[in-house]
């Protein structure tokens, strides 16, 4: 059994060997097969790039001899299309089909069109042959300066008739006729340097012998013809008539010239061409065959591997055994550790929650008692306070109604005197508020329509420049609430709102913002009905916003710090909750959120 389980180990390090072995071989034959398939569409756009120039090159010819193309172009059109796709010049062949497919096409546009066709096709990795410099030249000279040569002698061709029939504008023209001669002859021999250069870094000289004879022909022609313009001894009319025959009579030897030349270069091409497909196959036998060494070598070190492996297997599978043991008991040892080690986690987590439950209680038992010693103690001051308030406003009332109609100037002091009792038994009312906790008494109600008649009746009492708007969209939706309670709550909300912005509003030049707007809406938000009051005043700083529901906090000169924390505590009653959005700058928002279902146990 043991020999067994150590042969299946051997078994398995050998397939481990081959694999890796096989990872530098696949990523080999990988490499090779991208090459192959890269160089393949070269060597096929390449040819199809031949193939297009073969087909541009004796149109152009034509052009330039003064014949017809329409043969010529024909066969562009029809074969065209397909090598311009293959060799990567698509646009640049749309552009010439266009110009060739117009009823009457002109000489020059075609010649353009064509040059640039000829120009893409030697920029393209299609034709140019990267890294051999015989073919580099020889595509710069056939598909760049060959095309500019042909257009520059077409362009001669047709200014120097023009200038013989002419006589008129001869001498403005004569200058357009040396210019293009010259740029005929410049691009002659940058022509024939091209071919010069190709001829140069070629393995095979002899085969440019025809090629480089027709381009110095060219050469010594379009010398020959700018000469004609320089005689000392013949008028501008004379030298002008002289180098139209010399044109003409150069049209034919430049036709097969430039055929021949093409010629050559073509097949010059095609021979690099398949020296590079020579070259190519040779290093893919040669990679084949290094990989196929790598492989055998990789396999005979594997089987001797096997085989030295083998012999050792069996005391090593008996160790591997006494460590498996080993390993087993050490990973149960492990487990049992993990798992006392989350009972004692779990256990500081039941801690941890039982002593945060234990410090809300606390909490919560330390509220409710300073709660009710509060409400003692408020019950106990409204009694006092509002007993000596009533005699104050009742002896108001009494020297008001004595004192009218006599002009004795006691009208501001007993308003005075009536807005502090007002003050002081708004102040007594937040007190009670705050500190009140018997259990809400709820009753369904039209929320709405409460809230409207809330509203209307508050906003009386608010300054004239606040304006107040309703958008209520709770559709006459009745839900269980505590009327009294919730007035308060509206109320002090609206008069916190106004306050904000204007103060009392007594005095225009102290309101925050030039129109106070306060609005009102009501809207479902899932379970909960949301009551918001919004105000488009200075906003709430982020400090403030953190201690605004703290009792006795308040940035009032004139409050008590009561208001609000008396409005979350009787949205608390409800079962709700109180959230305070602002902006500053922008304005704050107060949103209570009541459920649809107020608990009969819920109290404050």
């Amino acid at each position: 059994m043991v020999q067994m389980l150590a042969s299946h180990a051997a078994g398995y390090r050998l397939l481990r060997v081959i694999a890796l072995l096989l990872i530098p071989i696949a990523y080999l034959g990988f490499e090779l097969g991208a090459d192959t398939w890269h160089e393949s569409k070269l060597a096929q756009a390449n040819r199809d790039g031949n193939t297009l120039v073969g087909l541009i090159i004796p149109m152009m010819v034509d052009i330039a001899s003064g014949w017809s193309v329409s043969d010529k172009s024909h066969g562009v059109l029809l074969q065209g299309p397909a090598l311009a796709a293959s060799a990567g010049v698509v646009d640049e062949f749309n552009q010439l089909e266009l110009v060739l497919g117009r009823s009457n096409p002109d000489k020059a546009s075609i010649m353009q069109a064509a040059s640039t066709v000829m120009s893409a096709v030697g920029t393209a990795s299609g034709l140019n042959e990267t890294g051999n410099r015989e073919a580099n030249a020889l595509v710069a000279a056939s598909t760049q300066i060959m095309p500019e040569m042909l257009a520059n002698f077409v362009r001669l061709n047709r200014q120097v008739e023009n200038a013989a029939g002419d006589a008129q504008n001869l001498d403005m023209k004569f200058n357009s006729l040396i210019f293009s001669s010259g740029y005929l002859d410049a691009t002659a021999r940058e022509f024939a340097d091209g071919v010069a250069e190709a001829r140069s870094h070629s393995d095979d000289p002899s085969a440019y012998g025809g090629i480089a004879q027709k381009a110095s022909a060219l050469v010594f022609d379009s010398s020959h013809l700018k000469s004609l313009l320089f005689s000392q001894d013949h008028t501008r009319a004379e030298m002008v008539r002289a180098l139209h025959s010399g044109v003409l009579k150069s049209t034919q030897s430049w036709s097969v010239a430039l055929s021949s030349i093409w010629s050559g270069i073509d097949r010059r091409l095609v021979s690099i061409a398949n020296d590079r497909h020579s070259k190519l196959m040779t290093w893919t036998y040669r990679t084949l065959a290094i990989s196929l060494g790598a492989i055998v070598l990789g396999a005979g070190t594997a089987v001797s591997m096997f085989r030295s492996t083998l012999r050792q297997l069996d005391d090593m599978e008996i160790a591997r055994k006494d460590a498996n043991t080993a390993r087993d008991e050490a990973e149960q040892s492990a487990k049992d550790l993990v798992g006392l080690n989350e009972e004692m986690a779990k256990i500081n987590d039941d801690m941890a929650l039982n002593m945060k439950m234990l410090r809300s209680a606390q909490d919560q038992l330390v509220k409710k008692g300073r709660m009710e010693q509060m409400g003692q103690l408020t019950a106990t001051i409204a009694h006092e306070l509002r007993n000596p308030l009533g005699a104050v406003r009742t002896s108001a009332f009494l020297l008001e109604r004595k004192t009218r109609g006599k002009d004795l100037g006691l009208e501001g002091q007993l308003q005075r005197i009536n807005n502090g009792i007002t003050r002081c038994d708004d102040i007594i009312t937040q007190l009670l508020d705050f500190s009140r906790s018997k259990q809400v008494v709820t009753t369904a109600e039209d929320f709405d329509r409460w809230l409207e008649n809330v509203v209307a009746e508050e906003a009386s009492k608010l300054p004239a420049a606040v304006s107040i708007s309703c958008m209520l969209g709770l559709d006459h939706l009745s839900i269980p609430f505590d009327a009294s309670r919730m007035h308060r709550a509206v109320t002090n909300l609206l008069f916190n709102a106004s306050e904000a912005m204007v103060g009392k509003g007594e005095d225009p030049s102290r309101f925050v913002v030039a129109h106070p707007e306060i609005t009102v809406t009501t809207h479902i938000d899932g379970d909960n009905v949301v009551l918001s009051v919004s105000d488009n005043g200075p906003g709430i700083t982020p400090e403030n916003l953190a201690r605004i529901r703290e009792p006795l906090f308040t940035t009032k000169s004139f409050g008590t710090g009561l208001g609000l924390p008396a409005v979350e505590q009787i949205v608390a009653q409800h079962g709700g909750i109180l959230k305070i959005e602002s902006v500053v700058g922008h304005g704050a928002r107060f949103a209570v959120y009541l459920p649809l279902q107020v608990q009969k146990d819920v109290a404050a």
